[in-house]
C-alpha cells in the first residue's frame, strides 16, 4: 500500500483549543499592548515565570484596559476562486476581535487615531496571572465603542493570512518565580 500517516509539528495536538474557548478563558483579565513583535525565544523568557512576566510587562508593555465578559471572537474562513467554487488550498483569512471595557475619554481617543499606525503586540493576561495569549506583531483597528457613563467600551480587531501559529501564542498556567 502506498498509504503514509501524516507527522504534525509539536504545535499540533489533539489537546490544543480553539482559540474561541481559549479567548472565553480570559473573561475579566487585562489587555496589554506593546509596539513591535516578539521572536518565539523572546516570548518563551518573558512567560518563564509570573515574575519575569510581570516585570516584562511593566518595562516593555501598557496596560490598556479590562477584558469583557465575553472577551473575544475569532473567525477563520477558507477562500474560495472567484470563477469557480473550489477553495484555495491553505489560504484562510483569520479576523481576531477584542471586546474592551473600562477605557477613559483619552485611552479611547488614542485607540481611535493611533491604534493602527503600528504594528502591534497584544498580550492577554488571565484574572489568576498564570495564563497569557499573545498576539504577535499585528496591525489592529478600532472597531466601535460603547459610553458607560464616564467610561467606554470597545472592540478592536486584526486580520491576518497564513498560520496562526505565527501570530499567537498561549502560555498556560505560568509558575510562581523559582528561589
Amino acid at each position: 500500500m502506498s498509504l503514509t500517516k501524516p507527522t504534525f509539528t509539536d504545535y499540533t495536538e489533539d489537546e490544543v483549543l480553539d482559540l474561541n474557548e481559549m479567548l472565553a478563558m480570559f473573561s475579566h483579565g487585562k489587555l496589554y499592548m506593546a509596539d513591535g513583535e516578539m521572536t518565539k525565544a523572546e516570548a518563551d523568557a518573558m512567560f518563564d515565570d509570573v515574575d519575569v512576566m510581570a516585570t516584562d510587562l511593566e518595562s516593555n508593555a501598557v496596560e490598556i484596559s479590562d477584558l469583557g465578559e465575553t472577551p473575544g471572537s475569532e473567525n477563520s474562513s477558507a477562500e474560495e476562486l472567484p470563477t469557480s467554487q473550489y477553495l484555495i488550498e491553505g489560504s484562510r483569512t483569520n479576523t481576531v476581535e477584542l471586546n474592551l471595557i473600562g477605557l477613559s475619554q483619552d485611552r479611547k481617543d488614542w485607540l481611535e487615531q493611533e491604534l493602527n499606525k503600528k504594528q502591534r503586540t497584544l498580550i492577554l493576561v488571565s484574572d489568576n496571572g498564570r495564563d497569557a495569549l499573545v498576539f504577535n506583531g499585528l496591525r489592529w483597528v478600532y472597531a466601535r465603542e460603547g459610553n458607560f457613563g464616564a467610561l467606554f467600551a470597545a472592540t478592536i480587531k486584526t486580520q491576518y493570512k497564513g498560520a496562526s501559529h505565527l501570530r499567537y501564542r498561549i502560555y498556560m498556567d505560568i509558575p510562581d518565580a523559582t528561589p
